[in-house]
């Protein structure tokens, strides 16, 4: 039997059976090879005219199907060493397309399959090269006609695999899992309509696959509806129960006003709203009584008759009810009357002892000594709501001699004895300056400030002297008056400037300046000026002593000193002119210093 096969690969098997050697083989040549079992291989290569022809001998026991003797020749022709030499059959996969191959692409190909027949989705022939993933000649179970695996979704109806259709997901006609849509399959497809599926009625889906509403004018008990009129009427509430009243829902259309499931704070157990005047008492709505307006048992806001309870009832013989005293009813329910024996301290009364007594005005008001009403009875002589010209502050009449200082009569003190070269005379006027005279604390140069009036007593000349925060502080001012040891004591306890209102000649009249623009000068003599140093500026006095004296002598007092003296300050300071106190100065320029405590003692005979 003579066998055509490939030359190349019979080569390769030669040089294999010769123990793999390295050595060319050339035409012509013979290779001959021992191997165990017996059996001889004899391979001769001859060329003949383009043609190389190989011829192989195999033993006995060889083990090849061949029968012993037989001879195996293959020809390669240089021309085209694909083809088989005459006579030979084809062979698939050889990538030479022959005998009643199709194709042969040297295996499968986009193309070709690997039995060299052209590639065709449903041949039954897998090629994955031409992107089947399957191929079962046709629809199956698993893979669809065009060769895909049978998918729900994919768009490919596939009956074979159960499919009814395949819209490639949901669509109207169509649910995802590939059946047909329809209302009550259990499946819920949107695209259809269905809001819910649930293979018939349910607590939460109607039986036309919508979700369960009430209001939708569809009942459903199964959902717990007793009734479903597409909303309320009379017989039927908007939440599909049956209208009733006492049921707790206010049914409008069944002539309902409300409805709290029986009597509450606004609503009647027939369920009208709740209104009192209405005849009908009801207690959870705060009604104790219902008489249908105004009695004598029963207020118009249907409470019972009560004096304090806030609602004026004529019927029951009330004036007013404020709900207690107001500034225009009693207690008692009687309008409010000075004088009427009870007091109102809304309407103003402190007390009301139906007329003036020792301790209540006829105002109705507490005896108060300068509250401006005269009562004999508690002891005034008269009451002008203070100090007056006729009437002390403790509500006597003016009388120099009583110890009761009064200005506004003229009087610059008030000891009470007749001693008459004491600090006050006998006849009310000071001998000399104290504490109580000279403090004040009026705005100067505008600002807040605190200190003592010199007005009255240096000619007008040197106004004020004291702490307005600008130098030294308010509150670091002091003024200590001694009138046994005859001492007057003023200045600051701090370190910043004591300050004085200069006015020289009294340009500026009696007044304090109003704004505050800096340091004095010979334009603006009357802006800050320092509190005068003992040099007195190098100015000689009139009359000779040291500014203090003159300042003290100024104030009533024989003599006087400079107690502690401040450093230099960038305002003036001011300076005596006259022994007297009386002409005061500055030179306007920055000061050396300022004074800073003063003490008077002494006075002057």
């Amino acid at each position: 039997m003579i066998r055509t096969v490939s030359t190349l690969p019979l080569i390769a098997g030669l040089v294999a059976l010769g123990g793999c050697t390295n050595e060319f083989i050339a035409a012509g040549d013979t290779v001959a090879t021992a191997t165990t079992g017996g059996t001889d291989t004899t391979t001769s290569v001859a060329s003949t005219g383009g043609t190389t022809s190989t011829a192989t001998s195999l033993g006995e026991g060889s083990g090849d199907a061949s029968t012993a003797g037989e001879e195996t020749t293959s020809s390669t022709t240089a021309a085209d060493e694909s083809s088989s030499s005459t006579g030979s059959g084809p062979i698939c996969g050889d990538g030479a397309i022959e005998g009643d191959e199709d194709c042969d692409d040297a295996g499968e190909s986009e193309t070709c399959n690997a039995d060299c027949t052209p590639a065709s989705c449903g041949d039954g022939q897998l090629n994955t090269t031409a992107g089947e993933s399957c191929d079962d000649a046709g629809e199956s179970d698993v893979c669809d006609d065009d060769c895909t695996p049978a998918s729900c979704g994919d768009g490919t109806i596939n009956m074979a695999a159960g499919e009814m259709c395949d819209d490639a997901g949901e669509s109207d006609v169509c649910d995802d899992d590939c059946t047909p849509a329809s209302c009550g399959d259990g499946t819920v497809n949107q695209m259809a309509g269905e809001e819910c599926d649930a293979s018939g009625r349910t607590a939460r889906c109607d039986a036309d696959c919508t979700n369960v509403s009430c209001g939708d004018g569809v009942t459903n008990v199964t959902a717990g509806e007793a009734c479903d009129d597409a909303g309320e009427s009379e017989t039927c509430n908007i939440d599909c129960s049956v209208s009733m009243c006492g049921d707790g829902i206010t049914n409008a259309t069944d002539g309902e006003d409300c409805d709290d499931s029986g009597e509450s704070g606004t609503c009647d157990d027939d369920c009208t709203a709740v209104s009192c005047g209405d005849g009908n008492t009801n207690t959870m709505a705060g009604e104790t009584c219902d008489d249908a307006g105004e009695s004598d048992v029963c207020d118009d806001d249907c409470t019972a008759v009560s004096c304090g309870d806030g609602n004026t009832n004529e019927a029951a013989g009330e004036t007013c009810d404020d709900a207690g005293e107001s500034d225009v009813c009693d207690d008692d329910c009687t309008a409010v009357s000075c004088g009427d024996g009870n007091t109102n301290e809304a309407a103003g009364e402190t007390c009301d002892d139906a007329g003036e007594s020792a301790i209540c005005d006829d105002d109705c008001t507490a005896v108060a000594c300068g509250d401006g009403n005269t009562n004999e009875t508690a002891g005034e002589t008269c009451d002008d709501a203070g100090e007056s010209d006729i009437c002390d502050d403790d509500c006597t009449a003016v009388a120099c001699g009583d110890g009761n200082w009064n200005e506004l009569a003229g009087e610059e003190c008030d000891d009470g004895n007749d001693v008459d070269d004491d600090f006050c005379a006998n006849d009310c006027t000071a001998n000399a300056a104290t504490c109580e005279i000279l403090l004040t604390n009026e705005p100067v140069w505008g600002v807040t400030a605190f200190g003592i009036d010199l007005r009255d007593w240096t000619g007008g000349t040197l106004d004020w002297m004291g702490c307005p925060n600008n130098g030294c502080g308010v509150a670091s001012f002091y003024c200590n008056f001694d009138p046994v040891a005859e001492t007057l004591a003023f200045g600051t306890t701090s370190f910043g400037a004591l300050r004085v209102v200069l006015d020289p000649g009294n340009a500026g009249g009696d007044t304090y300046p109003t704004t505050l623009n800096g340091c004095a000068s010979l334009a603006e003599p009357r802006q800050m000026t320092n509190a005068p140093l003992g040099d007195n500026n190098g100015v000689t006095i009139l009359g000779g002593g040291t500014v203090a004296e003159a300042l003290c002598q100024a104030l009533g007092y024989a003599d006087g000193v400079i107690v502690r003296e401040g450093t230099i300050n960038t305002c003036p300071e001011a300076h005596a002119l006259t022994s007297d106190g009386l002409s005061w100065d500055s030179d306007f320029i920055e000061s050396d210093g300022f004074g800073a405590e003063y003490l008077c003692t002494g006075l002057l005979p």
